[in-house]
């Protein structure tokens, strides 16, 4: 029986290698912390929302083949890529809106929501109602005793102000590649939440007068400093993720909000 188990779980890594020797490191990674949060029976039907590329739903469905895996996204073109590159008996892809009613209730076992729950507050003007509305319809998908997956940025206390010095570098250039840190923290605050209503987007920004030699120093609301921080050093992005926001509720508005769906927060972490 020993040697039984041996050769069946030899074999099951021999095939799970073979089948992510093509996935970047950093998806097999996020696909096994993932799935490292969910204790699932042979048989379980779960659905990554807003699954891009599909290239993390794959990753699962290779190392969890005993469970069925849907990917869901509502970019056609990246769903019809994802059904031809990804295939295995385990694993289909779906066109679709993570914030819509998809699946009938009660009808999967788990929903993965990985850094799409932001997706959705920010195309949806920085509604966190939307996001409210999202997982209660989620909430209805799943089977009773079902299990959701949140991975996803969290708001700090929002009437909390920080200080956020930085060395005075010099920008080497106009564009938003070759700003300072200090030049481009000025650029976002006049120009973030671009999707707000006219003449509301960006956020409180005060430059203090300095406390050290060669540096500036800047009072700013604890949330768009995370904010900052957070993007700040990913440059080639910067343009395609500003109309993004990352935080909209905190921690404590996480857990009132799936209190009131009927649901037990069984851990959470940073």
């Amino acid at each position: 029986m020993a040697e039984k188990l041996e050769t069946e779980a030899e074999s099951y890594i021999e095939k799970r290698n073979l089948l992510l020797k093509d996935i970047e490191p950093a998806v097999i990674s996020k696909a096994w912390f993932t799935l490292s949060h969910l204790l699932l029976d042979e048989g379980a039907h779960v659905v990554d929302m807003g699954c891009d590329d599909g290239a993390m739903t794959y990753a699962m469905a290779a190392m969890n083949p005993k469970v069925h895996f849907t990917g869901l996204d509502k970019a056609k073109r990246q769903v019809n890529k994802a059904k031809e590159i990804y295939k295995l008996f385990n694993l289909d892809f779906k066109v679709g809106d993570a914030s819509s009613e998809i699946f009938e209730p009660e009808s999967v076992d788990a929903v993965i929501n990985s850094y799409i729950l932001h997706e959705i507050f920010s195309n949806s003007r920085y509604s966190e109602q939307t996001v409210s509305d999202t997982l209660r319809k989620q909430f209805k998908m799943l089977k009773k005793g079902g299990v959701m997956f949140i991975r996803d940025f969290a708001k700090p206390p929002p009437e909390e102000f920080v200080l956020l010095e930085m060395p005075d570098e010099p920008s080497t250039g106009k564009t938003l590649a070759r700003l300072s840190p200090p030049d481009i923290l000025v650029w976002y605050a006049e120009h973030a939440r671009p999707r707000q209503d006219a003449g509301c987007g960006g956020f409180f920004l005060e430059e203090l007068p300095e406390r050290f030699p060669r540096t500036r120093l800047f009072r700013l609301p604890y949330k768009w400093a995370y904010e900052f921080i957070m993007r700040k050093d990913d440059r080639s992005h910067w343009e395609s993720e500003l109309p993004k926001e990352y935080t909209f509720f905190t921690p404590m508005e996480f857990r009132k909000e799936l209190s009131a769906l009927g649901a037990r927060v069984q851990y959470s972490g940073p």
